[in-house]
């Protein structure tokens, strides 16, 4: 798996192989403004960790 900025930075994705796994606006995570998205895996605790906090994410952006 890996995360990949789409949409010039828009958005966060997660993937396995070709198919996505999760997408989340950046504005609706912890992303800070000059962070770098390695940076960003790594505060996290790698690629499946992230894809969890990007899901937790969509979850409250959704029920708020």
């Amino acid at each position: 798996m890996n995360v990949t900025f789409e949409h010039c930075g828009l958005i966060i994705a997660v993937k396995s192989g070709s198919r996505t796994v999760i997408r989340c606006r950046s504005a609706v995570s912890d992303l800070c403004d000059n962070e770098t998205l390695e940076a960003f895996v790594a505060r996290h605790g790698g690629v499946s960790n992230v894809a969890e906090y990007l899901a937790d994410c969509l979850r409250k952006a959704v029920q708020s």
